[in-house]
């Protein structure tokens, strides 16, 4: 008996797809299992007509749980003959930790389609909201730290390849609150819930109150000055105390004002009310309470921020070879310096002892400190961190200490300084870390210059040829630094801010001079 292939009315290798929903008398439901849904998800699928004359998808009913996932198909849609319709289906991973989501098509045909879409979310946070607009206790002012994430892969001869895993830092605040009365009972609620929980908080450095009256109905926000905080897209909170505020979102910023996105619902009062940029945040870590009295306690929280926003901008940075410099000086005092070989010490068992030195020169590592005054400098500063990335990219920073001084006095045009005896020659030449070198005369004249050449005069005293002339007349008398410029990256990818006053901040960088 001798069999042939007799093709079926409406089915085809395509209609048989099972990723494909079929206007066909061959329909089927579709499922779409997506496990463990951990980041948002996209995926094409496809709604075939199977039929010899057009269909339309009159509306989709949907039920089940339905929250965070999406269908980009615009009803009513055709589909011809014979042909298929793309739709994009959007799973967010955000919303219910199981889900399973009907999707009935309302169409012209025979029978309508029908997808089931289920899976499982991690666990998420509590969708409640602590609000703290507790005043901050400047007492001990307040500490921002700055936490990137870099690899850096050192070779034998101290060599490095960095690779940066975070492009923006991940910001902590730590908050202190004393709190009494009502308040203090509604924060213990927040902070006591059984579920992990988001705190909605000010940023309270950028926390100033209002230079000009709010009314009802207005969109804008005066300011005086602008902020690393008022990024677009981001909240800002007007509030007179723990109970009264009004939170908006970030869709302009002037010079004298911040745009939102909806106007104000009551009159705020300059003077009185309160403005800052606010962030959701973390408090994941221990939260600690001292109490005074029955009614009254200090609170201590470490505040991760989770939907971040930060723009530093200072003025343009300063480069020397390419390369930008720490816009500001460090200071001297409570400078910690280390001096470090790798070497590898080879025990033999006999009691005699082998070195392996495998770098040249110390490697020179210690803490930078700076004293920032004023917000343009505080400003400039961040914007430099945050061009740095943590241990991502170098930087010039010039030594905290006198590295050499003048022996004779060198005039303007000259190319070479004469320096009292160090053994530059014989231990310092061709030193990565001791090539440049950064003078500052007492009118404020900056001189920096790459060391070409040394000699050791009959006198003992060295002369040291520079890449170019001096702008300016020199002497030891004349100059209030006489340092190494020296190449560093950060030896660190955590760095803490520590506000004294909303106006002043002080920065410790640990840095490590590169070979």
């Amino acid at each position: 008996m001798q069999m042939s292939m007799v093709p079926l009315s409406g089915l085809s290798a395509r209609t048989t797809n099972l990723e494909t929903a079929l206007f066909t008398r061959y329909i089927r439901p579709e499922r779409f299992d997506m496990g463990l849904v951990s980041k948002d998800q996209a995926f094409p699928v496809y709604l075939h007509n199977g039929e010899s004359v057009a269909r339309t998808v009159s509306a989709i009913n949907a039920s089940g749980q339905v929250e965070g996932i999406g269908l980009d198909l615009t009803t009513p849609a055709t589909i011809a003959p014979h042909t298929s319709q793309r739709i994009v289906v959007s799973v967010d991973s955000e919303g219910p930790a199981i889900f399973e989501a009907l999707f009935s098509f309302l169409t012209t045909a025979t029978n309508d389609p029908l997808w089931t879409i289920l899976g499982t979310r991690p666990p998420q946070l509590s969708g409640d909201i602590g609000y703290l607009f507790f005043p901050h206790n400047w007492e001990n002012g307040l500490d921002e730290s700055l936490a990137w994430k870099t690899d850096v892969m050192i070779a034998h001869d101290r060599t490095e390849q960095r690779v940066q895993l975070r492009t923006l830092p991940r910001r902590t605040w730590e908050v202190r609150m004393l709190v009494s009365g009502a308040g203090r009972r509604q924060l213990e609620t927040w902070l006591g819930m059984r579920k992990s929980r988001y705190l909605f908080a000010p940023i309270w450095r950028d926390a100033f109150r209002l230079t000009g009256d709010i009314a009802a109905g207005a969109t804008t926000i005066p300011i005086t000055e602008g902020s690393d905080n008022f990024v677009i897209g981001t909240p800002v909170a007007v509030w007179t105390d723990w109970q009264t505020a009004e939170v908006r979102t970030i869709t302009g910023v002037g010079a004298t004002y911040l745009a939102v996105d909806a106007p104000f619902g009551r009159d705020w009062q300059a003077g009185l009310a309160w403005m800052a940029p606010c962030r959701s945040c973390l408090s994941l870590e221990q939260r600690r309470v001292s109490r005074f009295t029955e009614d009254v306690g200090d609170y201590r929280l470490s505040l991760l921020a989770t939907d971040d926003g930060w723009e530093p901008s200072g003025g343009a940075v300063e480069l020397y070879l390419d390369v930008p410099l720490c816009p500001f000086v460090p200071s001297w005092e409570d400078g910690e310096e280390g001096y470090d070989n790798k070497w590898v010490r080879l025990d033999n068992d006999t009691g005699v002892l082998e070195f392996d030195v495998q770098s040249e020169e110390p490697v020179l590592s210690r803490d930078a400190r700076f004293l920032l005054v004023g917000r343009a400098d505080i400003n400039t500063f961040l914007a430099f961190l945050k061009a740095r990335g943590g241990r991502l990219a170098p930087f010039w920073l010039a030594a905290n200490d006198r590295g050499f001084e003048l022996s004779v006095p060198a005039e303007a045009g000259a190319s070479s300084i004469v320096i009292q005896p160090i053994g530059y020659e014989y231990a310092l030449k061709d030193s990565a870390a001791r090539q440049h070198l950064e003078l500052i005369t007492t009118d404020g004249t900056i001189i920096r210059r790459k060391v070409l050449g040394v000699e050791t005069l009959a006198s003992g005293e060295e002369k040291l040829t520079l890449d170019a002339a001096l702008p300016v007349a020199v002497s030891a008398e004349a100059l209030n630094r006489c340092a190494w410029l020296e190449l560093c990256r950060l030896d660190s990818d955590e760095i803490t801010v520590h506000w004294v006053t909303a106006e002043c901040a002080e920065v410790t960088l640990p840095i490590v001079v590169l070979p």
